[in-house]
């Protein structure tokens, strides 16, 4: 019995060492998602800008041409 007690208290350290790793690694995988998240929203708000602004430019085109007449 004292024999596995050390034994698991040998793998305490490594254990310490792979709990570490794992909070990394799911903060690493949060903070990815986070990026994409925030990627893709700004990916929606430049898209309505260019839609805005290729809307305006049909329109002033348009009123160009009617008032040309």
């Amino acid at each position: 019995m004292i024999m596995e007690l050390m034994a698991a208290l040998k793998a305490i350290p490594e254990i310490a060492q792979a709990l570490r790793e794992i909070g990394t690694g799911i903060k690493h995988a949060s903070a990815s998602q986070r990026r994409d998240e925030k990627d893709a929203a700004l990916d929606e708000v430049l898209a309505a800008a260019r839609t805005r602004r290729a809307a305006g430019r049909m329109r002033d085109e348009v009123e160009r041409s009617a008032g040309g007449d």
